[in-house]
């Protein structure tokens, strides 16, 4: 047969020995043991500690003795009580009961991470809804593990090869939480070669989402900032300043106001000019080049379409010189186009810039949702840049919004945040000044004072530094005198504003010694006060106003706990802070605690000082205090007084009871030990 001859012919069939190859059995057993890994792993051990006899097969097939933390199931043998091995194998026998086993689902169906969703079914259509279905909670694992564990009745000794294949073949239904399903969502597309929007873009934006650019073309041309924004007269109504601009354009050159133009417009205006008349004289030479001039999607030079009819009208134009820098082209850009807008269009990250234009403005509309909108959205991230809008607005709201927030959440947030550089020295200085005021403990404001110093002194970090590095940090600095006497006289009224009278830890202490920011006297006169305090029994006698003088211990409640405790050393007396939740009732209460109460850890009876006075006069408060939407729910026992004694009805403080409370809560209380 010739080559010309094969050419359409069907091919020859597939070439077959006589003799079909045989698998090498290692080669078999090597993969049955493997699929059947899991499910012997599973499988309960027998009585008599016999397992099947080891794979017999070469050095390359060998089973594998030793294995990693996320591959438990493969060694061939029961894992008896190894739980994470259980769960490991218990997936890979739910997986191998659907689909043939392979490496490549071993490894994603036996690690402890995030699992992979797949339709298994070929028949249903992929979609978003049932994406969500499948998918489980944030933070919780992906399947139930109780769920997959298959279940084996009778004696072990009647486990056998046929138990293990019908576990391995039963189905195993998962268990996967739908509550609050929580996915990432896809990201928008934007191209690589997109330009960024521009503060015209912006504008164009909003003043083209109104039917009022449809309806009527812009009559008025706003210079401001370098920038010209066409405007309708119709919406202007809404700026008094605005308005009062145009009146006094129109009264003072009521005829002549030409439309400014930019050098594109006039370009294109004088091409449109000299090309009128080469069109009139080619017209007649040229017919064929008009009519293609006049497909659609291309139009002639003298098109309608080329001559903007709002360039040959009169329009007015106002100049508004605003000389503010805190004001921006594009916080203006924004302000100007919610002119056109019943329903304002404010992104979160706008409202600062955008509530100081609407101010200048005098948009009384705008204004007020910026304020709503930024009460409702202060966070770590913002409470500085809204606190200065608020201040140079003068809008009283914002500026009360920024210090109730910073006063609950100064501590547990702010104070691991690289934001908190932003605050300035004044607000800071309101927020410690505060009676609602929350901390920790006496040392925590110390820790936030001389990290937020820090950071101010440090201006090109960008990470928040370790405890450690700060207190290096000022340990580096001259020894001749204390940072505030040196560099620091700004910042003593911030420091005056810390109760440290209320740090009685020596490790706490050796840290503030160590930094040497507070002046030598200072901290002599602070050993001495409780060196005097120890001696007399306990009493504070230099401690005169309690509002200013008291020692404040906090914690936060952030989930409905049944139960919540601690301990409070001051001056050789230990005292237990409570909250107790019952029915949905709070309540909140402290107790005075014997050296030998076994509540207290064995840090506090070995080295902590106890004092063996059968009663101890105490003035005392209880705060509790919620934050929502911008309000601020304040719940207190006053200013009480009481003698604690060891034992009887007097043990216990009054008990401060609350329903209908939403977490986080944030719990304060406050002593002071009075002469006695």
């Amino acid at each position: 047969m010739t080559s010309m001859q094969v050419v359409g012919c069907t091919p020859p069939t597939a070439y077959m020995p006589n003799t079909i190859v045989q698998v090498p059995r290692p080669v078999t057993d090597y993969a049955r043991f493997m699929t059947d890994a899991p499910s012997v792993a599973l499988a309960p051990a027998r009585k008599d500690c016999t397992e099947e006899q080891p794979l017999q097969s070469s050095r390359r097939h060998r089973t594998r003795l030793q294995v990693g933390n996320t591959n438990r199931w493969r060694l061939p043998q029961s894992l008896l009580s190894d739980l994470l091995g259980m769960s490991q194998a218990t997936r890979a026998v739910q997986y191998n009961s659907v689909k043939p086993f392979n490496s490549s689902y071993i490894k994603i169906f036996s690690g402890e991470g995030r699992h992979s969703y797949m339709n298994e079914d070929m028949n249903k259509e992929i979609s978003l809804v049932t994406c969500k279905n499948f998918l489980p909670e944030e933070g919780a694992p992906a399947f139930s593990q109780s769920s997959l564990r298959p279940s084996w009745q009778g004696s072990r000794a009647n486990s056998s090869r046929s138990d293990i294949r019908s576990v391995q073949s039963a189905p195993v239904k998962l268990s996967v939480s739908r509550s609050a399903p929580s996915y990432s969502r896809m990201t928008e597309y934007v191209p690589e070669r997109a330009r960024p929007s521009s503060t015209k873009d912006l504008f164009y934006y909003h003043t083209r989402l109104s039917p009022q650019t449809n309806a009527a073309t812009p009559d008025v041309l706003l210079r401001c900032m370098d920038m010209d924004f066409e405007l309708h007269s119709l919406v202007l109504k809404r700026s008094p300043v605005l308005s009062s601009l145009l009146e006094e354009t129109m009264s003072s050159t009521p005829v002549d106001m030409s439309y400014y133009k930019s050098s594109v417009n006039k370009t294109l205006d004088g091409l449109i000019s000299s090309s009128e008349l080469n069109y009139r004289n080619s017209q007649s030479n040229d017919e064929h080049a008009y009519k293609r001039s006049d497909r659609p999607g291309k139009k002639a030079i003298t098109h309608a379409a080329h001559v903007s009819e709002h360039m040959r009208k009169k329009v007015a134009t106002i100049k508004w010189d605003l000389e503010d820098n805190s004001v921006s082209r594009h916080a203006m850009a924004i302000a100007l186009g919610n002119l056109y807008h019943s329903s304002y269009q404010v992104h979160n990250t706008d409202l600062a810039s955008v509530l100081l234009a609407a101010d200048k403005l005098q948009y009384s509309q705008l204004v007020n949702y910026c304020v709503d909108e930024i009460i409702s959205c202060i966070s770590y991230s913002n409470v500085a840049s809204f606190y200065d809008a608020g201040i140079k607005t003068e809008q009283v709201r914002v500026v009360d919004a920024c210090i109730r927030w910073l006063e609950l959440n100064l501590i547990p947030v702010v104070m691991n945040k690289i934001q908190l550089r932003d605050i300035p020295i004044k607000l800071l200085e309101t927020v410690l000044k505060s009676s609602k005021l929350f901390t920790y403990s006496e040392y925590h404001l110390y820790t936030c004072l001389s990290l937020w110093l820090f950071l101010r002194l440090n201006p090109h970090i960008q990470l928040m530094p370790a405890s450690t590095n700060v207190i290096t940090y000022f340990n580096s600095l001259p020894k001749h005198s204390s940072f505030l006497e040196s560099d620091g006289q700004v910042y003593v009224s911030l420091f005056d504003c810390l109760r440290l009278h209320g740090i009685t830890d020596t490790f706490q202490f050796e840290n503030i010694r160590r930094m040497n920011i507070l002046p030598q006297e200072s901290m002599v006169s602070l050993l001495s006060e409780h060196y005097s305090a120890l001696q007399s029994g306990g009493d504070m006698t230099l401690m005169r106003n309690f509002k200013l003088s008291s020692v404040r211990q906090g914690y936060v409640i952030e989930e409905d706990l049944p139960y919540h405790s601690e301990i409070l050393s001051l001056h050789g007396f230990h005292f237990q802070l409570k909250t107790v939740k019952a029915d949905g009732t709070f309540t909140f209460f402290m107790q005075r605690l014997k050296p030998t109460d076994p509540v207290l850890s064995f840090r506090h009876c070995e080295r902590q000082t106890f004092s063996m006075r059968p009663d101890r006069e105490v003035k005392y408060s209880i705060t509790v205090q919620t934050y929502d939407n911008g309000v601020q729910y304040h719940y207190t026992t006053g200013v009480e007084k009481q003698k604690f004694t060891l034992k009887g009805k007097l043990v216990r403080s009054k008990v401060l009871s609350l329903t209908d409370l939403t977490p986080p809560l944030y719990v304060t209380f406050s002593l002071l030990f009075p002469q006695s």
